[in-house]
């Protein structure tokens, strides 16, 4: 089953790049990325347990309605307006973006460290990698308060600089913020994050081609290897703790699937869409309406290798089964293809959201980030919009 699923997958992946001519289109990207998973998991025979049907299924569906979703809604949408190709946006307002991040994300990295080196000298970056992963109930991050809504607006930052600024040194400071937060924090999820949003948009302004992708993906595997050692930290025996390889691979691009396979269990959920619909809940549960939302880290289950990702099927098949999947498989693709064709066309807000969505798209094989996380994407699209609201469709921004 595993192989005729890997085969959908190449095969989707060869009719949306004829379609398109482009690696980063959603319907080439979700393929390609299934597909190279599967292929790794057919090649190393990972050290987990071994995958049933009941995953690859789900996939084959979520890949097929996802296709045609995205495909269909590229075709028959509209080119962007000319508005959204002409408007700019306000100079000051990302004058102000970089000023607060320039001021803040200093002081949010150092009591990240501080408590760090403070807690655990001899071990700081796996200390510091406990503090978001909640495996450790004794070990909790500092508490930033409103200094957490800085952290959305920097990486927002980001997208701006590249996008309009011609200042080596702004950009370099911005791309140097939010790459010491994700350090910080010792997530691979959010370094990703920071070196993928750069290559994207070097490579969608032509300065960068496929090969200086396929360079840089390298280097991020190799990068990743060193970050995970960094993070396991020193032994009781005072050893140095190292990764292999396998292990690496195995632990973070495979074992993912291997836990929804023996764990999802449909409408398992203990409240009607308990996990996609969490903001209505955190929302809801302070003003006495309903239950408190669940737990954004989610259970810590063994495919023997302990973990908590479930890929991105996981809250829409326990809540919803395997309708679930077909539904929100069609969504992600109405969304990602009617974001898609507005950048294409050359809509720059569709551009920045496009840019940040990709990413969800490439760690799918993780867990699901944006419904289950929508207060972030109401953040990043608040950060987005706000320039352009107050933008000049004549004045350019060449800072």
């Amino acid at each position: 089953m595993i192989a005729a699923t890997l085969l959908l997958m190449l095969f989707l992946a060869g009719i949306g790049y004829y379609f398109s001519r482009d690696i980063f289109a959603p319907f080439v990207i979700m393929p390609s990325v299934w597909g190279g998973i599967l292929l790794l998991f057919l090649l190393t025979r990972p050290h987990l347990f071994p995958m049933q049907t009941h995953f690859p299924v789900c996939l084959t569906i979520w890949a097929a309605c996802f296709f045609l979703a995205s495909i269909l809604t590229t075709a028959y949408t509209t080119n962007a307006s000319q508005w959204s190709q002409e408007v700019v946006p306000n100079k000051w307002v990302i004058y102000f973006y970089i000023a607060l991040s320039a001021i803040a994300m200093p002081i949010i990295t150092f009591v990240f460290v501080k408590q760090a080196y403070i807690e655990d000298p001899e071990n700081i970056f796996r200390y510091l990698r406990s503090m978001s992963t909640g495996l450790d109930e004794n070990i909790v991050a500092p508490n930033l308060g409103g200094l957490n809504y800085i952290v959305t607006m920097c990486y927002i930052t980001l997208f701006f600089v590249l996008i309009y600024f011609r200042n080596k040194k702004i950009i370099a400071l911005i791309f140097f913020l939010n790459f010491m937060y994700a350090i910080v924090t010792m997530s691979k999820t959010s370094m990703l994050y920071v070196l993928l949003t750069p290559l994207y948009i070097l490579y969608f302004k032509n300065i960068i081609k496929k090969k200086q992708l396929v360079y840089s993906a390298i280097g991020f595997i190799l990068f990743t290897l060193v970050f995970q050692t960094m993070r396991e930290g020193v032994s009781s025996d005072g050893d140095i703790q190292t990764v292999e390889a396998g292990d690496f691979f195995s632990m973070y691009l495979m074992s993912s699937m291997v836990a929804f396979d023996y764990y999802a269990i449909p409408f398992s959920a203990t409240s009607f869409g308990a996990n996609t619909f969490r903001i209505f809940y955190a929302i809801g549960h302070p003003l006495g309406l309903c239950e408190e939302p669940v737990n954004t880290i989610l259970p810590f289950v063994y495919v023997p290798d302990v973990v908590n990702t479930y890929t991105t099927l996981y809250p829409f098949y326990i809540d919803f089964g395997t309708v679930g999947i077909i539904f929100f498989a069609f969504i992600y693709g109405i969304i990602f293809g009617y974001l898609y064709k507005k950048a294409m066309t050359g809509s720059k807000i569709g551009l920045i959201i496009y840019a940040i969505l990709l990413t969800f798209l490439f760690l799918e094989f993780i867990g699901e980030f944006i419904f289950t996380n929508m207060s972030m994407q109401i953040q990043y699209l608040f950060y987005v919009l706000l320039p352009f609201v107050f933008g000049q469709e004549k004045y350019k921004l060449q800072a």
